[in-house]
């Protein structure tokens, strides 16, 4: 697990980061979908923890939402579900959001 063969070679190479072989034997490695990141051993896909997301599939780490942003939830995948904290809000808008954000959140609302 972890590592890959390509049909006629006598070595497994071990796969990229954000890609992973899942089972024994394998003979290609596999993306992590959206909101997933490969384990250590490359192995398995590991959801993104909250605070954090990835946006394309294979992407060798999860990303950050913005400072003072989280998620909600494991496996986002998209900034766009990076909100305010219950209890805080944001007013403007942020570079790389498509929408805008005034007023008070509550819960995961935004009104």
């Amino acid at each position: 697990k972890g590592r890959a063969s390509t049909m006629g070679s006598s070595s497994c190479q071990a796969c990229e980061p954000g890609w992973v072989a899942a089972t024994t034997g394998a003979t290609k490695c596999e993306p992590c979908e959206l909101g997933r990141k490969s384990d250590v051993a490359r192995s398995h896909c590991e959801a993104c923890e909250p605070g954090r997301f990835t946006a394309t599939s294979g992407m060798p780490s999860c990303v950050s939402c913005p400072a003072t942003l989280t998620t909600f939830s494991w496996g986002a995948s998209n900034m766009s579900q990076c909100a305010c904290r219950p209890g805080e809000f944001l007013h403007g808008n942020m570079p790389g959001y498509n929408f805008q954000i005034a007023g008070v959140v509550e819960g995961l609302g935004i009104d």
